[in-house]
């Protein structure tokens, strides 16, 4: 295709991507060693068939790999910079996805910090009226305890008689 010798499978794909950049491999020095850019053409073009196939938590998953591709395909002397502004494209999205979960996260982390802190307080109520009805029990204990005498002596002091 256009001079390069690529897999018949992936002839389909470059054709598209010249027709939509141009020979992007056209002025690379490497073109005196076709092999070579043959084989920079198919990381290319497998690149660009990940973007197109796979959905996007995979592209996500992968991108970091992706640029470094498109990064060797420069090295190469590739003109991939149409390929490298899209992987950045998805970069940005992918640092709006982290940045949109961080901030989910944050607000799930002040959410958790104020139900602890309500869950303390309330565990603190409950541990003033757990004091409180400690308290109490004990007054009604003693009092039973003071009742239960006096009727004893009340009881003893009728029987002497």
């Amino acid at each position: 295709m256009f001079g390069h010798r690529v897999k018949a499978s992936l002839a389909p794909i470059l054709w598209f991507i010249f027709a939509k950049y141009g020979n992007f491999a056209a002025n690379s020095l490497l073109s005196i060693f076709p092999d070579t850019t043959a084989k920079l053409l198919e990381i290319v073009c497998d690149v660009v068939i990940k973007l197109i196939r796979d959905n996007l938590d995979y592209v996500l998953s992968e991108l970091s790999n992706m640029m470094i591709l498109a990064d060797v395909a420069a090295i190469g002397q590739l003109d991939v910079s149409w390929l490298k502004k899209v992987l950045e494209e998805i970069d940005d999205v992918r640092y709006f996805i982290v940045r949109a979960a961080t901030k989910d996260f944050d607000a799930r982390k002040k959410v958790m910090m104020v139900v602890k802190k309500r869950f303390k307080k309330i565990q603190r109520s409950f541990s003033d009226l757990e004091d409180t009805y400690r308290i109490l029990r004990e007054i009604v204990i003693r009092s039973r305890e003071l009742c239960d005498l006096l009727r004893s002596k009340t009881m003893t002091g009728i029987s002497y008689m």
